[in-house]
């Protein structure tokens, strides 16, 4: 008697079931799912893509490229300020600054005929280092 009134029971759960899966509810619900699981398989294949692969590579060692710039640039930077040279130079520029306004052309001439000048001996050196 338990076991009929069990499948009984079981019987008519699932003829609710059958009739919820045919509501229009239902319907639409389980067209949502389709169209998802679409969606979802169309990206897994477009991710699988050799190209797409590539891509993603590429982005990968993009990313690394750049977080190894960042550190290589604080680490300069770091270096920079521990040695004071940027402070020297702002020194060095703010005496600088009263100088260049009592400047004449003569003397832009004269100042940019000894940089060149340094700079050609520094090149003469390097070479003669690297030599």
């Amino acid at each position: 008697m338990v076991i009929v009134k069990h499948v009984a029971g079981i019987t008519s759960d699932s003829i609710k079931l059958i009739t919820e899966f045919g509501s229009p509810r239902m319907t639409r619900s389980l067209g949502l799912i389709k169209q998802i699981a679409s969606t979802a398989q169309r990206i897994v294949e477009a991710i699988e893509d050799p190209g797409m692969k590539k891509n993603i590579e590429n982005m990968n060692i993009t990313i690394e490229a750049m977080r190894d710039s960042r550190d290589r640039i604080q680490n300069v930077s770091r270096e920079l300020k521990d040695t004071h040279i940027i402070e020297e130079v702002r020194i060095m520029t703010s005496s600088f600054k009263p100088r260049t306004d009592q400047m004449t052309l003569q003397d832009l001439k004269e100042l940019i005929t000894a940089l060149k000048e340094t700079m050609s001996s520094a090149r003469k050196l390097a070479n003669e280092i690297t030599s």
